[in-house]
């Protein structure tokens, strides 16, 4: 019998045919195959004991000294390169860290007409939040005849505010402060006659004259009233609406009360309105000073204070303040954008406004396309509301949205759909999402569009168009990508170009070759994605607003 090791045939030095046919590839030579005298032959290495004999030969100790040391200073020195690539990286600059109110985006809303009053507006909360509105503006929420008063049912108002809150939003409210109805206790106060024994009455909250010869401008007149056999000054339009003096000590003191009253509803901010109508031999700006000193800078939280005027705001409210615009200050809130739409040369007379409003102040600013008191952007000119509303949350500074404007609507009373909806919206409450989202923090947040630091991290300019017509301008903030606005506010179609022969630079002048449009209010087939170059010819229709951004 074979061994164990070798089958019996091939041990015998013979294989059958069968055997052969399995195993082709093998030959038999002397009684051994052919696979087997090659593993006999083959090198199989030192064996361990072998090895450690040769181990402390010199040449060896020497080799693995040098690729002991080659390692370690391979090692170290890529350590101390990653250190210094991480040294002198750019650093990213830290986002600037502005109160809540100046980086926002407000939405100013009627209940009533917004969905019936406070309970139906709990119920439809929503719809702002989608908006990324952060704040939510009550106007139409006070007594017509007490500021201090609710217009609907406080049990209402409370659940209303609690639930803003719960939703991450801030409320304010929006407050009438030039006049007050005639039919308010303070009126009937200040019938008396001032004396010098009796000062700290109410006789000259209101102004009052002897005569009604005294000048006056066209919204405002002299009213006869026979308990004090004197003339108060009221509004033309509305003889029980009396102006306040704003001279008097007590109305002072009524302003501050005021605001204290809102704040105690847990309230975050309030908004002034309208400066262009208070009544007072000092700059309206010493007055909101005063108030805002009084009422607002020693809160515990952050607390805001819009201050609204329908005319030449910045003139009125302007400061030489040269504390930075991100620390906590008034909100100028500016409407004369949108009093300049419709008119030949718009885009210059809108770019003289803006200039003028950054140089007399250096607050965050705000702007409306609505005025509080007027009709609609889309009621007013409705080929201009898109753009408009586009541009005003394009400009720098804090956007007040007027419930409606965001959705096309010529009426502020909604009527909704099953799907949480106005039933009339157009296609411009996509546009205004698509902006309002970028506005505010968040991952789709656009830093360009969101922060004006007023400081050598921002860069704002306008750009030359050739055309009167059409305002062109630029924002960047940082080294975050650059974003271009194109506006034609006034009621001709005009082709420019927003370009110079040296193409668009960006802060640090570098070349910006290519961009695409974030959200255009006209279908345009001439400007497409990437395309930025081709702006030196861009047919601008009018009421249009096309926003671009770097790639």
């Amino acid at each position: 019998m074979g061994s164990p090791e070798k089958p019996l045939d091939v041990e015998m030095g013979d294989m059958s045919d069968e055997t052969h046919k399995l195993n082709p590839d093998v030959k038999v030579e002397n009684g051994l195959k052919e696979e087997e005298k090659s593993e006999e032959t083959r090198f199989t290495g030192l064996k361990k004991e072998e090895l450690l004999e040769i181990s402390n030969q010199p040449k060896w100790v020497r080799a693995r000294w040098v690729l002991f040391i080659l390692f370690w200073l391979a090692w170290i020195g890529m350590l101390v390169a990653a250190i210094l690539i991480v040294v002198n990286a750019p650093r990213c600059k830290p986002e600037p860290k502005p109160e809540w109110y100046q980086d926002t985006v407000v939405y100013e809303v009627d209940a009533k007409k917004y969905a019936g009053g406070f309970a139906g507006m709990n119920d439809r909360l929503e719809y702002i939040k989608e908006l990324s509105a952060k704040t939510v503006l009550l106007t139409a929420a006070t007594d017509p005849v007490d500021q201090k008063a609710i217009v609907d049912n406080s049990d209402k108002l409370a659940p209303l505010v609690e639930n803003i809150h719960g939703k991450g939003m801030k409320v304010m409210v929006d407050l009438v402060v030039s006049t007050m109805s005639t039919a308010n206790n303070y009126f009937t106060s200040s019938l008396s006659s001032c004396t010098a024994s009796n000062p700290g009455n109410l006789c000259d909250f209101f102004i009052w004259s002897t005569t009604n010869t005294s000048t006056l401008d066209t919204t405002e007149s002299w009213v006869y009233n026979p308990t004090r056999n004197q003339y108060y000054k009221a509004t033309s339009a509305d003889s029980s609406q009396a102006f306040i003096n704003y001279d008097s000590t007590q109305a002072k003191k009524y302003l501050n009360d005021l605001v204290a009253k809102w704040f105690e509803r847990q309230f975050d901010g309030v908004q002034l309105r309208d400066f262009k109508d208070v009544k007072s031999t000092t700059p309206a700006r010493s007055l909101l000073d005063n108030v805002w000193t009084n009422s607002f800078a020693n809160q515990n939280t952050s607390k805001a204070l819009f201050a609204y005027s329908s005319l030449a705001g910045a003139s009125l409210l302007s400061t030489n303040s040269s504390a930075p615009n991100t620390s906590p200050n008034p909100v100028l809130v500016n409407s004369e954008v949108s009093m300049l739409l419709g008119n030949a040369g718009a885009g210059k007379r809108i770019q003289s406004a803006i200039e003028t409003w950054r140089q007399a102040s250096s607050n965050i600013g705000s702007y409306t396309a609505s005025p509080l008191g007027q009709q609609l952007a889309a009621a007013r000119q409705s080929q201009y509301a898109a753009g408009l509303n586009i541009l005003t949350v394009a400009l720098p500074g804090v956007p007040v949205i007027r419930s409606g404007d965001e959705a096309g609507l010529t009426d502020e009373v909604f009527n909704w759909t099953s799907k949480g909806t106005p039933n009339q919206a157009t296609n411009l409450l996509s546009f205004m999402k698509e902006m309002t989202v970028r506005k505010v923090e968040g991952i789709q947040s656009m830093h360009s569009m969101r922060f004006d630091t007023r400081n050598n991290d921002t860069t704002f300019r306008f750009l030359p168009t050739g055309s009167d017509d059409v305002l062109a301008f630029f924002r960047q903030w940082d080294t975050k990508p650059a974003i271009l606005v194109v506006s034609n506010m006034s009621p001709n179609n005009a082709t420019v170009n927003v370009m110079s022969d040296q193409g668009l630079k960006d802060k640090d002048g570098k070349a910006i070759e290519s961009g695409k449009i974030v959200v255009s209010s006209y279908e345009t087939e001439k400007v497409k994605p990437g395309k930025l170059l081709e702006l030196k010819e861009l047919m601008m229709t009018s009421g249009s607003t096309i926003v671009f951004a770097e790639n």
